[in-house]
């Protein structure tokens, strides 16, 4: 079974509901229910975020028992959702980063956040890492139980994550590369991104 989520716009293709997220399995596309004027999605599996065109962020197939899921429902300034089986985290537009399942002991307080990113394993809290990108040039990575780590990187825009190693994308178009316990290093290789 292969699961797939995205979101059209009326430009891309002639659908009934623009901004529509959809779910794809086996060559059929499903609308999914309530997610309608959509602007960004996350998807694990079966489970969804997303971000609405008026900041609210609606989940589908997601647990209304996680742990942070009612601060999630209250939010109405959203720009980014990320998730992994485990938990995720909604980025809002003053630069708070909001947690939703598996919530970390020592969750750093943000307040400058430009972009997250959480990564994990299913089923499995020991390898659910989050990371967010700050405005002054800081990428700063926490999971469920240890305290955090910030590395700071000069022009980075955005960071993804994969358990413990980060890639971040730089203002001038390259990337960086990294792990907790390594200093960041440019891929070679990879310019004008």
């Amino acid at each position: 079974l292969v699961l797939l989520c995205c979101v059209f716009t009326g430009a891309s293709a002639p659908i009934p509901y623009p901004n529509q997220a959809y779910t794809y399995s086996q060559a059929t596309g499903y609308p999914v229910p309530g997610m309608l004027n959509v602007k960004a999605v996350a998807v694990e599996g079966p489970l969804m975020m997303a971000v609405t065109r008026d900041g609210r962020v609606v989940t589908s197939w997601f647990p209304e028992t996680r742990e942070g899921q009612d601060a999630v429902v209250q939010v109405t300034n959203a720009v980014a959702v990320s998730m992994s089986y485990t938990g995720g985290a909604v980025l809002t537009a003053d630069g708070r980063v909001i947690e939703v399942g598996g919530t970390s002991e020592h969750l750093p307080v943000f307040t400058n956040a430009i972009a997250i990113d959480v990564s994990g394993q299913s089923m499995d809290d020991d390898l659910d890492f989050k990371i967010a990108v700050t405005r002054d040039g800081r990428v700063v990575d926490w999971d469920l139980y240890g305290p955090p780590s910030s590395v700071e990187i000069p022009g980075v825009i955005t960071a993804a994550s994969r358990w413990a190693q980060i890639v971040a994308l730089m203002s001038e178009g390259t990337v960086v590369e990294w792990y907790p316990a390594r200093a960041p290093a440019v891929v070679s290789g990879l310019r004008n991104i």
